[in-house]
């Protein structure tokens, strides 16, 4: 038997409300940041950060909403345990 588990609704909330500002912080530095800022992160790292920040929320509203399962649980039968205390 296998149960799949999915995350509260409240959770796809948090998750965006801690991660949208931090991303429009990352993309203020980006845009306006001064010298250093700048220079470190570069266009290929803002992309990155900015796929990673973007890819985590979808995930976890797909969890939020019941689309993607958090974690599978597989329970073993009775049937299932009997056949492999036979088999060893």
């Amino acid at each position: 038997m296998t149960q799949k588990v999915f995350l509260p609704k409240w959770m796809g909330w948090f998750t965006t409300i801690i991660i949208v500002p931090l991303w429009l912080w990352i993309t203020y530095e980006y845009v306006f940041g001064v010298g250093a800022a700048r220079e470190e992160l570069g266009l290929v790292g803002y992309l990155i950060i900015s796929f990673v920040l973007i890819i985590s929320v979808v995930i976890t509203w797909l969890m939020a909403l019941g689309k993607l399962p958090a974690y599978i649980i597989k329970e073993k039968n009775e049937k299932e345990e009997n056949q492999q205390n036979i088999k060893s």
